[in-house]
């Protein structure tokens, strides 16, 4: 399973994984007005893959000159209006080949573009894609009534019906039941149970009715025991938790990863020029101290004095926090596992979204985490990781809230911690030593330029010195 949080270009990224899929697309919005992801669904829906699009049912989705969804239905493709803003998942999302799921606050409008938004792009993850499928189901069958929603009691009577029939020899009846099975699993199941299913017709078509009857048995044994009824708004709850839970890591990832870049850049900025940089300082304030001594009734001297010693004991400090601290390099391939062993170690230790009993602990193995990637420390990321995989891993509040007011009160928490991340991501990417970064296209050359500068204003200070 690969997880990643996207800022920047978010379109182009839900462009991508629309393009690369090849049998089904589910997308559940608030708003849809943006024509280039509707025109890939149309494509799609012509070639044959299915596509369930499910929006709010509000002026903006059905204005005149808006998009005509009329055009995905006369595809194949399926639209339903839904009546309620408040009962739409928190998180938008689409599923993609019933393996790739997409959340996050981005509205599929033009105006999205335009704001802070955000997305998780979770692959590979094939019980993810199955929870929000049933999601998406269960809201298509509230609001439209919809039979789209299978019901794996449905499935389970219909392979009874087929066991029976094969039981006292009617095979044209076995034919005909399992022709309804066929049209009426197509597309309508998480990729496990439609690859059991298909497992049983292949079974039955090869005339292996032994083990068909045996496969049947399993799966209706299976589902048996699964009795206990659980409330649709307790599931569609969990379910948004453990999406935000995502959304958490990820975005804690990003954060690990900026944070990280600034780190490297200020070693290398502290040990290539901070005895240049100490020097300046120094002479800086040896300036501004022979001025008080000629002038010590004029305050702006005086000031003038305090901000220079001032950046010069803070700057001293940095140093020698700094010096000698050793990054260990990385190749390509070293980085990217750092990175990947660090995001699921993100997903077991993050303090707000393991079980309280568990918080302290886990909070310790994910600061020592972080502070193992900042110094590009994989050994240790390795020995964290395997300590948490090798013994029981802590248990994640999504995992044992079942009380419907403690899981809205929950849900409600961690969209607030999101709220912050993105607010702490916004203002460090709006910092000055941020935006430097990302100038810089090679920092060798970067340090080079910015040393025979500060050569200079050294000189000039020196000149200055020697001249009083």
């Amino acid at each position: 399973m690969v997880t990643q949080a996207f800022f920047e270009d978010i379109q182009p990224q839900i462009v991508k994984e629309l393009q690369a899929s090849q049998q089904s697309i589910y997308v559940a919005v608030a708003w849809f007005t943006d024509n280039e992801l509707f025109e890939i669904l149309c494509k799609k829906a012509k070639n044959n893959i299915s596509i369930s699009v499910l929006i709010l049912n509000d002026e903006i989705n059905t204005r005149e000159d808006g998009i005509d969804f009329n055009l995905l239905r006369d595809a194949s493709g399926e639209v339903s209006l839904i009546g309620s803003k408040e009962e739409m998942m928190h998180n938008k999302f689409c599923v993609i080949d019933n393996k790739t799921v997409i959340t996050g606050s981005y509205n599929w409008t033009w105006k999205a573009r335009l704001n802070d938004e955000n997305i998780t792009i979770t692959k590979d993850n094939a019980e993810l894609a199955s929870d929000f499928i049933t999601e998406f189901y269960r809201l298509s069958k509230k609001y439209t009534g919809s039979t789209t929603s299978i019901d794996i009691n449905t499935i389970i009577k219909r392979l009874e019906i087929i066991k029976n029939c094969i039981a006292i020899q009617d095979y044209d009846d076995i034919l005909y039941q399992t022709g309804k099975l066929k049209k009426i699993i197509e597309n309508r199941l998480p990729e496990k149970e439609r690859i059991e299913i298909w497992q049983i017709l292949k079974s039955i078509d090869q005339k292996a009715y032994g083990e068909a009857v045996r496969l049947i048995s399993d799966i209706i044994n299976t589902h048996s025991k699964l009795t206990i009824w659980i409330d649709p708004e307790i599931q569609g709850l969990q379910l948004e938790i453990k999406a935000l839970s995502l959304q958490i890591s990820s975005l804690e990832d990003e954060l690990a990863d900026i944070e990280k870049g600034i780190h490297e850049f200020e070693v290398q900025h502290t040990q290539q020029l901070g005895a240049l940089i100490l020097k300046i300082l120094f002479l800086k304030r040896s300036l501004a101290e022979k001025q008080i001594k000629q002038d010590p009734l004029n305050e702006k001297v005086q000031k003038e004095y305090e901000e220079a010693k001032a950046d010069e004991e803070q700057y001293k400090g940095t140093f020698q926090e700094t010096i000698n601290e050793h990054i260990q390099y990385l190749d390509d391939e070293e980085e990217k596992e750092l990175k990947t062993k660090f995001r699921r170690i993100t997903k077991l230790t993050h303090p707000d979204l393991v079980d309280k009993q568990f918080e302290k602990e886990a909070a310790e193995l994910f600061m020592k985490a972080k502070k193992a990637k900042d110094k590009n420390d994989l050994t240790t990321i390795n020995e964290i990781l395997e300590y948490l995989e090798a013994g029981e891993p802590f248990k994640l509040k999504h995992e044992t809230i079942n009380q419907i007011d403690a899981l809205r009160s929950e849900a409600k928490r961690l969209r607030f911690v999101i709220e912050e991340l993105l607010k702490k991501i916004i203002t460090i990417k709006k910092s000055e030593t941020y935006q430097t970064i990302t100038k810089i296209s090679d920092w060798k050359e970067y340090f080079a330029e910015t040393k025979t500068k500060l050569q200079k204003e050294l000189e000039r200070l020196e000149n200055l010195k020697h001249a009083e």
